[in-house]
């Protein structure tokens, strides 16, 4: 689920580092660390909140419904692009071991994850950022180097799964214009 091109020995570096980060106290309520999904390097960088249950059993970003859900709209995009995802954090925040509850990830942990992400985004060179959520979108206003990349804030798809009829025709519309009118305004450099 993660294509490296050229870039073996940065990527096993990069995954040894941040798959043994005790930097926070998520790594003692996690299964594991969830790094990236994706190409690297690659055009579009899409970063999300934290991994949920799924992601922590499976080790990758976004492969639940809301990952299936990004997939299924990022695949209707009709203009060719590599991407690859991670999230603000890597470890999942439980309220704790012993429950499956996932809150949101506190200051302290996102900026102790901060590094890994800078890490991610040399090695990722990306023309464009996409934040899923307004975690995301937070986490990227405190960083220089974040901002100095095109980007564009949208839903997290789990939101747009929490919504039916015509309301979530009418929040997916907007998702893939948004973004689509990103991607092509960002390869055409406008």
């Amino acid at each position: 689920m993660l294509l490296v091109r050229g870039m073996q020995r940065e990527w096993k570096s990069h995954e040894k580092q941040w798959n043994n980060c005790q930097k926070c106290g998520l790594h003692k309520i996690t299964s594991r660390h969830v790094l990236v999904r994706g190409t690297l390097p690659c055009d579009f960088l899409f970063i999300g909140e934290a991994p949920g249950s799924i992601e922590d059993i499976l080790g990758f970003p976004f492969v639940s419904p809301a990952g299936q859900r990004l997939d299924k709209l990022l695949g209707e995009i009709d203009k060719p692009f590599s991407y690859a995802i991670t999230n603000v954090v890597a470890c999942t925040p439980r309220i704790d071991k012993d429950r499956d509850e996932i809150r949101e990830p506190t200051r302290e942990e996102s900026t102790s994850c901060r590094p890994r992400i800078i890490d991610l985004l040399e090695m990722a060179r990306p023309i464009g950022l996409v934040y899923l959520g307004r975690v995301a979108e937070r986490f990227a206003s405190k960083d220089s180097r974040l901002r100095k990349i095109p980007s564009v804030a949208l839903k997290h798809p789990a939101y747009l799964l929490r919504l039916s009829g015509e309301q979530k025709l009418s929040e997916e519309t907007r998702f893939a214009n948004q973004l689509t009118q990103f991607i092509e305004e960002v390869q055409d450099g406008s």
